[in-house]
């Protein structure tokens, strides 16, 4: 009697596992056979800087509405390629694409952080962003960044400022700027020579802050800092037209 229990149990059990296998295997296929009920777009990063909105994101999903996803059929998806064009706009940082249960195509983007400006007198202006890609301004929106004037705009004959040395110490000038609350308000204007020997101007004062170098960050601007909070105040704000930061162990105000 025992050993027909044992017998019935296992063949329920093989019986249930049978049924699950056919309800999930159905369930799939009806699922990748379901229709795109609704692209929904999410946009991280932004920050108050809007470079990107939903409908440009819409419009790359769907190539200029050449293959409109909605009504495809989600096993007709290619997702690598869906984030593939979504990627070729110039301030996506990262995409990924991806689809819920309920026949929704979940589009999730991190937009770029522009960083600062670089000014150009005989051409268009360009952003920088935050891993040093060259950008174009659009006239859709003007992030608040520091302005940037290069005489020798060497610096940006590639699309990254990480391909020249130069650039890569103005992209680590200007992210220390960002990275710290302080600076990234007052930092307004920056005049990089043709020796890529940099000055700038600030929120606080009127003094032009000769910067040298682009070296030694953290050394120069705790220099500046002792000159805006001890020195400034006993003087006055407007007795200096200039202060230089670039020489060891000094700072010299004129």
């Amino acid at each position: 009697m025992f050993k027909f229990k044992s017998v019935k149990g296992l063949v329920s059990a093989l019986v249930l596992i049978l049924f699950l296998m056919i309800s999930i295997g159905f369930s799939g296929k009806k699922q990748r056979q379901r229709q795109v009920n609704d692209v929904i777009v999410k946009i991280l990063n932004q920050q108050g800087n809007y470079f990107i909105d939903n409908l440009e994101i819409l419009d790359l999903i769907n190539e200029e509405n050449a293959n409109y996803v909605l009504g495809l059929r989600i096993d007709q998806l290619n997702l690598k390629e869906l984030e593939r064009r979504v990627r070729k706009h110039p301030f996506v940082k990262e995409v990924q694409v991806f689809k819920d249960l309920k026949g929704n195509l979940l589009v999730d983007v991190v937009q770029t952080k522009p960083i600062a400006r670089v000014y150009d007198a005989k051409g268009p202006d360009y952003y920088v962003g935050e891993e040093g890609q060259v950008l174009p301004v659009t006239a859709k929106h003007t992030a608040r960044v520091p302005l940037i004037e290069m005489q020798d705009k060497t610096i940006l004959k590639e699309e990254n400022l990480n391909d020249t040395a130069n650039g890569k110490r103005l992209l680590e000038l200007v992210t220390f700027i960002d990275q710290h609350k302080f600076w990234n308000a007052q930092i307004a204007h920056l005049f990089v020579n043709k020796d890529f020997e940099v000055s700038f101007l600030t929120q606080v004062s009127r003094q032009v802050v000769e910067f040298g170098p682009m070296t030694d960050l953290d050394t120069k601007f705790t220099k500046l800092k002792v000159f805006y909070r001890q020195i400034l105040p006993g003087q006055g704000w407007n007795e200096y037209d200039s202060v230089s930061i670039e020489y060891d162990k000094q700072i010299v105000a004129d």
